[in-house]
């Protein structure tokens, strides 16, 4: 569940792209119990930001400071039941937004837990950056988030789409969000310019009149542009 309105205005976020998309109801892009996340709550599903989007802030796991504050108001040591085997009732607060809330936590650029460190996986010799984004984009992938996650290759961006729009309105990602690997520029710039000296269309409303290999990467492919790459951070 997205969290109130009032509690939206307090946050500091790393920077203001990310807080505009946060903000926006329309964007499947939320804060749950203090993460930045993917989120569809319809089939209740999210894959947690490891990365701002926008920025590349590297945003910090909660995950211990959670586990210690449990443990100062409760005497509960989730690690320790876990690893005997107990049943775990986590109280109500500490399953919500409220343990942090109540504890007023609402700088997200503060770590108040290690760093969550994601390793890059070699899918990327396969056309991705990371095991999650592939399982994101691929084919084989949860098709809920396709819906709202999408590589347009013929301007070759990575996007989130606008729920309410949907593909009439989207949010262009410059970094991974879970890997932080920093995705090729876009390239509707060039298209835009090719199209209007090569082809006298001057509008995008004029981009159906446009030749078959504009609506595929095989435009920009055909004229040696910028192949699809990624430049990743360092990242232990």
């Amino acid at each position: 569940m997205a969290i109130r309105g009032d509690i939206l205005k307090k946050l500091h976020f790393c920077c203001e792209k990310a807080k505009n998309v946060c903000k926006n109801k329309y964007f499947p892009v939320c804060v749950f119990k203090r993460d930045v996340c993917l989120n569809l709550e319809k089939y209740n599903v999210s894959y947690v930001f490891c990365f701002c989007p926008w920025c590349r802030f590297h945003y910090y796991d909660l995950e211990c400071v959670w586990n210690r504050d449990l443990r100062e108001k409760y005497g509960m040591d989730v690690d320790l039941l876990e690893e005997l085997g107990e049943w775990i009732e986590i109280p109500e607060e500490f399953d919500t937004d409220k343990w942090w809330i109540n504890r007023q936590y609402f700088d997200l650029t503060l770590g108040y837990g290690s760093q969550r460190c994601v390793p890059i996986s070699k899918t990327h010799d396969h056309g991705f950056c990371c095991d999650t984004m592939y399982e994101l984009l691929d084919e084989e992938g949860h098709g809920s988030f396709r819906l709202y996650v999408k590589y347009i290759p013929n301007i070759k961006a990575y996007v989130i789409l606008n729920k309410k729009k949907k593909y009439g309105g989207f949010e262009s990602m410059d970094y991974c969000p879970f890997c932080g690997a920093k995705f090729p520029n876009r390239l509707d710039k060039e298209l835009t310019k090719i199209l209007r000296e090569e082809y006298g269309l001057n509008s995008w409303q004029d981009y159906k009149k446009a030749p078959k290999e504009f609506h595929t990467d095989a435009w920009w492919k055909n004229r040696n542009l910028e192949e699809r790459c990624f430049e990743y951070s360092l990242v232990s």
